[in-house]
């Protein structure tokens, strides 16, 4: 059997690097999607246009950017301590 001369050696190279390209490119572009699905609590961004406008209003910005997030809530703490109605204090048996 006879070896394959230079000009087939380079075009078998470059036949098998080209598959492995593709087939690599293929499986990294799998992992990576594009778009995420929205997670949960995640922050909503709005463009706010304050009616009162100026240099002497704030920053004098023509519009504002609000990130609106879900806040996490205690549900261990008493009502009053969620309306701030001072210290209270907790008495436990001597």
């Amino acid at each position: 059997m006879a070896r394959p001369d230079e000009d087939e050696i380079e075009k078998t190279k470059a036949e098998t690097g080209a598959a492995l390209g593709l087939m690599v490119n293929s499986k990294i572009a799998a992992q990576q999607p594009k778009n995420l699905p929205q997670q949960p609590g995640a922050p909503t961004y709005i463009k706010y246009t304050p009616t009162q406008q100026g240099p002497q209003y704030n920053s004098g910005a023509a519009q504002r950017i609000i990130k609106m997030q879900v806040g996490v809530v205690c549900t261990h703490a008493s009502p009053a301590w969620s309306r701030g109605l001072g210290v209270h204090l907790m008495h436990g048996h001597p």
